[in-house]
């Protein structure tokens, strides 16, 4: 959960083994968190004590799943395909949002009332409303492969991770435009991949190959 001051270091509470790899996790609103797994579909399990409350069967490795209110939005890899999927619990792929093919799959992030999903072939970041409709691309056709997004608290700036031994974080205004310029940029990553933020504006980001977390200020 956030937290209210900056800690001054990350230490484990407790984990939970799961069956087969999680490839993310999102709070929901009553507390649970959903899990992104790679054959099992989504797992809701207990923000308390991590069990397995149930399971929603998504056919494919879901690669990242938010809840908002009773909609579900999904990012799906099946046979080298990779879609956006916005529905409910009941029915998780009822209306596909996006659909592309690559070799690398990329993340999604969801705010209250915001979208935003990368499209790793065309190096687009795309923005959507949470019911699905367009507003607009980012370009980020010069980063070498845009993996990790997160939608800053304030819904006004956006993080994305540019995966690679010489990676790096950015941010962008959330702005309609046709040229975006990076606010900052923090260099020097080893492959970083998903992104996360505290409430004091703390950012963390996962290195995937080098099993660890950097800790970045908001000013990057």
């Amino acid at each position: 959960k956030p937290v209210v001051r900056p800690p001054t270091k990350l230490e484990l509470i407790k984990y939970e083994k799961t069956p087969s790899y999680c490839w993310g996790v999102s709070w929901r609103e009553d507390g649970n968190i959903i899990c992104s797994t790679n054959k099992n579909g989504v797992e809701v399990r207990s923000g308390t004590d991590l069990k397995l409350i149930k399971k929603i069967n998504i056919s494919g490795s879901v690669w990242s799943a938010y809840s908002v209110g009773d909609t579900l939005i999904t990012k799906v890899d099946n046979d080298d395909t990779y879609s956006t999927y916005i529905g409910t619990e009941s029915n998780p792929q009822h209306t596909l949002l996006h659909q592309y093919e690559s070799n690398y799959v990329s993340q999604l992030s969801v705010s209250d009332n915001m979208i935003a999903d990368i499209d790793r072939a065309s190096k687009q970041l795309m923005i959507y409303t949470i019911t699905g409709n367009h507003l607009y691309n980012i370009d980020i056709s010069d980063m070498r492969s845009p993996t990790g997004v997160h939608i800053l608290p304030a819904g006004d700036s956006v993080l994305v991770s540019d995966w690679g031994d010489e990676g790096e974080v950015r941010k962008y205004k959330l702005q309609a435009g046709e040229h975006h310029q990076p606010v900052w940029r923090c260099t020097g990553l080893t492959h970083p991949l998903g992104i996360t933020s505290d409430q004091s504006g703390l950012i963390y980001v996962v290195s995937a190959f080098e099993k660890k977390i950097y800790q970045i200020s908001p000013q990057g």
